[in-house]
């Protein structure tokens, strides 16, 4: 997925903001360790989901263990979470009318 890089930070890593994850840094002993054992396409999309979902999200070396072992959420959790997050976006968009009347 097509990301910007939005700055290179002292410790040699990066900020991304990436079309599909959002706003996310990777160090840049995580970002070599990426390089040389890329994770297959499941874990990339558990990775982009969790990115999704701890925006401004710092990876360090040390995470990627921990990231490469996230299990996908359930339909149950997915739906529950986009149910929510609908509700939230309505308030907001009632309260955005209301304040404007």
């Amino acid at each position: 997925m097509p990301a910007d890089i939005v700055e290179r930070p002292n410790d040699g890593g990066f900020e991304f903001q990436c079309l599909r994850c959002g706003l996310f840094r990777i160090s840049g002993d995580a970002d070599c360790k990426l390089r040389e054992q890329p994770p297959d396409e499941q874990v990339s999309g558990n990775l982009s989901g969790y990115i999704r979902k701890n925006a401004g999200l710092r990876i360090d070396e040390s995470d990627l263990a921990k990231l490469g072992n996230i299990i996908p959420p359930s339909v149950t959790q997915k739906t529950h979470d986009f149910y929510f997050n609908s509700l939230k976006n309505f308030q907001r968009q009632v309260r955005k009318c209301t304040t404007q009347l």
